[in-house]
């Protein structure tokens, strides 16, 4: 990882080659004590896998390009205490070789070549939370 820009409100930092997501991200949330906050990102990745919710779990798929790069098309998501501690959801949508999309809920991905990453931290509120609400089988957002 590679810290670009740290105001305030706004962390701006590149993912290296290898790195893993969410780990790299969730590294610097820790670091800089964000609790609550929004994440953007572009760029490239090695491998992915994501999933779509089914009401029971997720419909889980891997993806790899092994000459090249998966387009990072579109990384959003946000930042939000579980027990105490951050927690990130991301949700990925990924261009594939051969000009098509698939999207979901990001679980890991390997970057290739790199990822940029912006992060804005909510800030004069209370902290965003996240518990597991057992009808839906999800962590929500706390309201």
């Amino acid at each position: 990882m590679v810290l670009t820009y740290a105001h305030t409100s706004t962390i701006v930092f590149r993912i290296e080659l290898g790195e893993k997501i969410p780990d790299s991200i969730l590294n610097v949330v820790k670091k800089y004590g964000i609790s609550s906050g929004i994440v953007i990102g572009i760029g490239g990745l090695k491998s992915v896998k994501l999933g779509i919710f089914k009401g029971e779990g997720y419909d889980v798929k891997e993806y790899k390009c092994e000459n090249g790069a998966l387009e990072l098309v579109s990384l959003i998501g946000n930042i939000a205490l579980l027990n105490d501690e951050p927690s990130l959801h991301l949700h990925v949508t990924i261009g594939l070789p051969n000009g098509q999309t698939v999207s979901g809920h990001l679980f890991e991905a390997e970057v290739y070549p790199t990822v940029e990453i912006f992060i804005l931290k909510l800030e004069g509120l209370e902290p965003l939370r996240r518990s597991y609400n057992p009808k839906v089988k999800l962590k929500l957002l706390q309201a």
